[in-house]
């Protein structure tokens, strides 16, 4: 029950106060309020979380980030299981406001049963690793620290990718292109073969943000796969990851069916710089009547060539 104190008793009054119906400016007075009376009022808004107003469920999160005790965690955990998407939706973006904080205690729900808790806590892991890598302002020393704080979700991420879910797949490889970790590559790998579509292509995607060389095989191995957009993801991801290996299966991809997929071939060799793909371009810019594929030409031409190799059309 609520504590009979008397700082308790005018944080229940502000919480009342916190009902949609009142105005807007009644409503942040009430929020700003709460922030002043600060842990005293922790009591009270943990036993506001349940309250059967939703729209004062929603509010709560808000008050309890400001206050930044540590012991709004775990009432905030439990609170991501409220069954109105908005509350729901409050609880989360409170949860990314405590960033690195709630790491370790986020990833024992990665295991719960119910599908939408492990998506709701993929997504708050995701947008953790985008402020962590936000606040890196890509120094060296900061990333390599943001990593070893993401460092602990990734197994049971990668674990995840063996999920029955395609949602759970998708969010998850959706998360590792973020926390840009690549030891999970091999968990991915075998998505590639993934009997959903959505997920063969995030995937591959996935490996392609990663960087990781040893994916380079297996994509090479998709750039014959008898959909198109399978193989164009694949010619783009090679050249994200820009091995050297892969020059000469994206010269081959020159001659696909599809325009899209040149055209992306055609980037992938403009990244990789590689002289052997100067002739077999200039062939296809002889021969192709795709507009946007002459372009690609030229303008990889203008990257891969120096001066001492003129090209002539």
């Amino acid at each position: 029950c609520i504590p009979e104190c008397s700082q308790n008793q005018i944080a229940l009054e502000l919480i009342n106060r916190l009902d949609s119906s009142f105005n807007v400016r009644k409503k942040e007075n009430a929020l700003d309020e709460l922030h002043m009376i600060g842990t005293p009022a922790l009591e009270t808004l943990f036993y506001a979380l349940k309250h059967k107003n939703r729209n004062i469920r929603k509010e709560i999160p808000r008050v309890l980030v400001w206050i930044r005790d540590p012991s709004i965690i775990n009432p905030l955990l439990n609170a991501l299981h409220d069954n109105d998407f908005q509350v729901a939706l409050a609880v989360e973006e409170a949860l990314e406001n405590l960033e690195e904080k709630v790491i370790e205690p986020l990833i024992p729900l990665l295991e719960n049963s119910d599908a939408s808790i492990k998506i709701r806590v993929i997504h708050i892991l995701g947008e953790i690793a985008t402020r962590l890598f936000d606040d890196s302002r890509n120094q060296d020393d900061l990333i390599l620290e943001a990593r070893n704080k993401l460092s602990p979700t990734l197994p049971p991420l990668a674990a995840l990718l063996e999920s029955q879910n395609p949602a759970v797949k998708l969010n998850t490889l959706w998360t590792l292109r973020l926390i840009k970790d690549p030891r999970p590559v091999d968990a991915i790998l075998p998505l590639l073969e993934d009997k959903n579509f959505d997920v063969r292509i995030q995937a591959i995607r996935t490996l392609g943000e990663l960087g990781e060389y040893s994916a380079v095989d297996r994509l090479i191995e998709t750039l014959s796969d008898e959909n198109w957009q399978i193989r164009m993801e694949s010619a783009t991801s090679l050249g994200r990851i820009k091995s050297k290996q892969a020059v000469l299966p994206l010269i081959k991809c020159l001659g696909d069916s599809d325009w899209r997929v040149r055209h992306r071939a055609i980037i992938s060799l403009q990244i990789l710089k590689d002289k052997r793909s100067i002739d077999p371009l200039v062939n296809l810019f002889k021969n192709d009547n795709n507009l946007i594929v002459k372009r690609g030409i030229i303008y990889s031409l203008a990257e891969i060539a120096d001066d001492a190799h003129t090209v002539e059309f």
